[in-house]
């Protein structure tokens, strides 16, 4: 579909225009709403940037995660060393 799109429109047009001569039906547009990909593997390669980027947003998001905590983690240590020295 990405392809020769205009090559695909004109042909399901043309088909179209021959399905319902006669009938005194003008079709105005033709539009796809849906495309289902019959090739798993196709479908996985068509996929393959999409989960590279989510991969990384996902592995950034845990690396701020755990610096986050281990800021948290290293704060509480040393509130309670500060305390266990005080005694």
């Amino acid at each position: 579909m990405l392809r020769d799109r205009t090559t695909v429109r004109e042909a399901i047009r043309k088909e179209m225009f021959d399905l319902v001569k006669g009938w005194g039906v003008w079709i105005e547009t033709i539009e796809i709403t849906d495309v289902q990909i019959s090739s798993s593997s196709l479908f996985k390669d068509l996929q393959a940037d999409f989960r590279e980027k989510m991969k990384k947003v996902s592995e950034l998001f845990v690396m701020k995660i755990n610096g986050e905590t281990s800021v948290i983690k290293n704060e509480r240590d040393l509130k309670m060393e500060e305390k266990r020295t005080a005694i």
